[in-house]
């Protein structure tokens, strides 16, 4: 591990004192056992009445399920009706399955209630809360900086919102977010291949929830593949045989991971179209300066790349990926929290000061996944659909420079009193 890392050992006196007993009592207060319960009482506190305020104004309960919300209800209404064979692909060929699967029973056992549906969404927020909470917990080993990572969440108010009151795909694919990034990390930090495949999994698993899952898995196993392409080459200690059938075996199981995750999307695709990664006319998007265009022939794509080189130069290129990465590697997370965008720009910079290679390699990873919304910002630059891709990237980092912070602070009272590493 690089130098000045969170998870460090300090070293102290051989003869160290005990903790006082405000740190002893800190520690306590700080337990899972206690705080997580709390941070989940709260965030009910706060979604679930939004949810219940929503539904009692009739104007704003008419706006719950409409457009995008009314087409996973009624995909999901035909898994609650038991077909799974996915006609709405035929129709909708952009929408994925996962989110509309776990609206079924929702509308199998309580088809007449709102209330159950909106219910999905704060489920899976309360999830993301605990899974975020003990990956941040896995990974620092530091009960404080898990629950500051839980308040960061909670006080969240786009994410609340997002959670409270619509019926969307983004909670989803952000819970799901969090595994892809723990193991991508722990697999750096350990080498264990259990890690590349739990992440390949989950990053698969994404995509059922939104396509850019796609470019989140083929992003991730592109930079671990490049990581350990790297330490491959370098690595003397074993038979260049014996290391290179290892690492085709790991990276040809993470791939078939992957695919048999993303089966229930590209299966009806290959079926109706011929083409696993159809998706319609969300292709526009890469090939068009405005929404309207995009949305302007339908369902099914009409423009290429032929289109946009006749049309533009290498100044626009320029300019579009400009205004893009500034859109969503700033402007949209700075705005929608400025405390998380700030503590994950310290991060950052904390990685890049101590060469902390995990870190380092995960902003790699992150700029990588991002270039497709980078691309059609410009012409799709809604908040929701950027924020999900970068929101929990932010977090990671967020919590490596709160883990730093706080290794700062120990170091320096444990030099100044001689204490025990608690």
């Amino acid at each position: 591990m690089s130098a000045g890392a969170p998870s460090e050992t300090v070293s102290v006196a051989a003869e160290s004192n005990p903790p006082p007993r405000w740190l002893a009592l800190a520690r306590k207060v700080l337990h899972p056992a206690i705080v997580l319960p709390i941070l989940c009482i709260v965030y009910l506190c706060i979604t679930v009445p939004m949810l219940n305020k929503l539904l009692k104004d009739p104007y704003r309960a008419g706006r719950f399920i409409r457009e995008d919300s009314r087409q996973y209800r009624d995909i999901g209404q035909e898994f609650a009706d038991g077909d799974f064979s996915m006609p709405y692909v035929k129709k909708k060929p952009h929408r994925q399955p996962l989110y509309p699967l776990l609206l079924a029973p929702s509308l199998k056992f309580a088809p007449d209630s709102m209330f159950a549906l909106g219910m999905v969404n704060i489920v899976i927020g309360l999830l993301t809360l605990v899974v975020l909470y003990f990956a941040t917990l896995g990974l620092f080993r530091n009960a404080l900086v898990a629950a500051l990572m839980g308040l960061l969440f909670i006080t969240n108010s786009f994410l609340m919102q997002q959670i409270g009151t619509m019926l969307m795909t983004e909670p989803l694919f952000i819970l799901l977010e969090v595994p892809v990034l723990y193991g991508f990390l722990r697999y750096l930090q350990d080498r264990k291949s259990v890690w590349l495949w739990v992440a390949s999994g989950f990053a698969g698993i994404s995509y059922l929830a939104r396509t850019n899952g796609l470019f989140i898995w083929m992003a991730l196993l592109g930079a671990l593949f490049l990581w350990d392409l790297w330490a491959l080459l370098r690595d003397r200690t074993a038979p260049l045989g014996r290391r290179l059938g290892r690492f085709v075996g790991n990276y040809a199981i993470a791939v078939l991971v992957g695919i048999i995750c993303t089966a229930p999307s590209w299966v009806p695709r290959v079926r109706d179209y011929g083409n696993p990664i159809f998706h319609g006319h969300i292709a526009n998007f890469m090939w068009v300066d405005t929404y309207e265009e995009a949305r302007s022939q339908g369902e099914h794509p009409t423009f290429s790349w032929h289109d946009y080189a006749a049309e533009h130069g290498m100044g626009d290129v320029l300019h579009r990926w400009w205004y893009g990465f500034t859109e969503v590697c700033y402007l949209t997370p700075f705005g929608l929290s400025h405390a998380t965008q700030i503590l994950a720009m310290l991060g950052l910079l904390v990685a890049l000061i101590t060469r902390n290679g995990r870190f380092l390699w995960l902003a790699f990873f992150c700029f990588v996944q991002l270039q497709p919304l980078i691309w059609t910002s410009m012409a799709n630059h809604s908040k929701r659909v950027v924020y999900p891709g970068i929101v929990v990237f932010e977090w990671f980092f967020a919590a490596f420079a709160l883990a730093w912070v706080a290794e700062q602070v120990w170091r320096r009272l444990a030099e100044k009193r001689a204490l025990a590493r608690p």
